[in-house]
Formats: structure tokens, sequence, C-alpha cells
């Protein structure tokens, strides 16, 4: 899958992927991210990777929709659709 988005809980196409004008991230340029390393198969760090998110949408005060487990569960799905191991 080359050239994905996860928008509103559904993966897709970057050329699917719309964003409303109305969105708080396009208005406002407000956005947080986390840059993972993947090695055979697994997220090194995910805990920590997420608590740094958890932490960056509080100071923005930004509400996160997924919690832990639930991020666990899209990126393995994004790994194993995508057949990324490294």
């Amino acid at each position: 899958m080359k050239g994905l988005a996860y928008i509103n809980g559904d993966f897709m196409s970057l050329q699917d992927a719309k964003i409303s004008i109305l969105d708080r991230g396009f208005r406002y340029g407000e956005g947080i991210f986390e840059t993972i390393c993947i090695e055979e198969g697994k997220v090194i760090f995910l805990k920590e990777h997420f608590e740094r998110l958890r932490d960056s949408a509080k100071a923005l005060d930004l509400k996160l929709s997924v919690n832990l487990e639930q991020v666990a569960e899209i990126i393995k799905k994004l790994i194993s659709d995508s057949s990324i191991n490294k």
C-alpha cells in the first residue's frame, strides 16, 4: 500500500483522502505526530511513543480519539496490509 492515509478510522489511498476545510488542524495548523521504528514487524517503544503523543495532544488541548490498544491495532493492521517488517 503506497501512499496510504488513515482518517476517521479508515485506511485509504492518498488520492481518496479528504479533510474538511472546517477541520481544526486545517484551519489553524494544529497537529501532532510521532515517527516510529518498526523491527521484525513490531513497533519499538510503542508505549513511550503513545505517551508522548498523548502529552502533546494535552498541551495543545486536543482530544485523542484513540487509546494505546487502538493505536497498536491500527499499526498492526498497517504492518500486515503493507508488508512492512523493518
